[in-house]
């Protein structure tokens, strides 16, 4: 049986101890988002992904949002719903070509990083979009483009406002057939 002064030193060793635990800084997780982008970024030279999301609207709650593979995978969400339940699908042969051929044209390296409304059209319950485009280079790298808007911003450039526009009928898509 230990001594008074051992069972102190055990219960101040377990007192430190746990201090420094949890002075310890956690490792960091990835948020959702970013751990559905590292995964759904097909390994492939010239391989892309796309992350549409929205907040803001009448909720504040926004649109929901979307993240499109050049592989065709499709994981499309809603926000400000109870059970926000996830979409997987893929894309129509048709739909991944047109949104290739829009990615393939694209400028990314010409967007800002914002497109604002005129001081006139700023006001009330507009949606705010956020766009990440992610390409795998011949050398493996990822770059990634990042950009956003809300409903009445001027002067997006036609490139970006042709991804943006199919990425949005995808989502809406998806969401309307998903049954969340």
């Amino acid at each position: 049986m230990p001594s008074t002064s051992q069972s102190l030193a055990i219960v101040l060793t377990c007192i430190v101890v746990g201090v420094a635990a949890a002075e310890t800084p956690a490792p960091k997780a990835a948020a959702p988002a970013a751990r559905a982008a590292q995964s759904l970024l097909p390994s492939a030279a010239g391989a892309w992904l796309l992350v549409l999301d929205t907040w803001g609207g009448f909720t504040g709650h926004g649109k929901g949002g979307v993240t499109i593979a050049s592989d065709g995978k499709v994981f499309a969400h809603r926000l400000g719903r109870r059970a926000n339940k996830d979409c997987r699908t893929r894309l129509t042969e048709v739909e991944l070509q047109a949104l290739t051929q829009a990615v393939t044209a694209a400028l990314p390296s010409a967007w800002s990083a914002r497109y604002e409304p005129a001081k006139e059209k700023a006001c009330c319950d507009r949606f705010t979009w956020s766009l990440r485009l992610h390409q795998r280079a011949a050398d493996g790298a990822e770059r990634i483009a990042r950009t956003g808007w809300h409903d009445a911003s001027e002067g997006r450039p036609q490139s970006l406002f042709a991804v943006a526009t199919i990425a949005q009928d995808v989502m809406r898509s998806v969401l309307a057939s998903c049954k969340t």
